[in-house]
């Protein structure tokens, strides 16, 4: 009688097997341990391509969160962890301290010789010290902290402009340096409107700064 195999496209007759094959007669001894052996060497193999299809797969994953990862999430790690950092920024100048806000265009960074807040736009490079990654401490931030971030940078956060508005109602005296020029800009801080910001400079005058070639602003009596 002709059957199906176990994929249901295999013929065979069971009519030429040996009657001892078919009717309970000793397997040969040799052909079972072949038999046995080469079942073992499928289920490994099929246990290592299971291991590399996993370790592929999170590579992936890991290599997905890298690609989507963005420098507002980086700057929160870095602050959520009190990392030690040291940014570069498009003017040439650096600062070393610790991360302590993150706004839509603003980063505050909290440095042995005061409080600067940074342009967003104007960060050039991060960096951290040896053994720690820029986000997490063991590698980049997930996916959905990540999108967390992003979430959070919208007109409703905090600005550099509001930053300054802030500074402004005390009357801070402050100094901002911009993207062009080493000249540095002192003065008492008198207003912030959406792209201007008024400074008075010792001699009573008034100094307007363009708020897009801001890149920095710090309280001159900390340095």
């Amino acid at each position: 009688m002709a059957v199906g195999g176990p994929g249901g496209g295999d013929q065979f007759d069971d009519g030429e097997l040996g009657a001892d094959e078919v009717d309970g007669g000793e397997i040969d001894d040799a052909e079972f341990e072949r038999a046995l052996e080469a079942l073992a060497h499928w289920a490994g193999d099929t246990h290592v391509v299971d291991a590399v299809s996993q370790r592929r797969r999170s590579s992936w994953l890991a290599r997905q969160a890298e690609d989507e990862t963005t420098l507002s999430a980086v700057l929160v790690g870095l602050g959520e962890r009190a990392c030690p950092a040291t940014i570069g920024l498009t003017n040439g100048r650096r600062h070393q301290g610790i991360v302590d806000l993150v706004g839509r265009d603003v980063v505050g960074l909290r440095t042995a010789q005061g409080q600067r807040w940074l342009a967003l736009a104007a960060v050039a490079w991060l960096r951290t010290s040896a053994g720690r990654s820029m986000a997490s401490g063991t590698g980049p931030l997930p996916v959905d902290a990540i999108q967390a971030v992003d979430a959070a940078c919208d007109p409703q956060l905090v600005d550099l402009v509001s930053e300054l508005a802030d500074l402004a109602l005390d009357r801070a005296r402050v100094a901002i340096h911009c993207h062009h020029g080493d000249e540095t800009l002192v003065g008492m801080l008198v207003a912030a409107g959406r792209d201007v910001v008024t400074l008075r400079d010792e001699g009573g005058g008034l100094i307007y700064v363009a708020l897009a070639s801001v890149v920095e602003v710090s309280l001159p009596e900390s340095g």
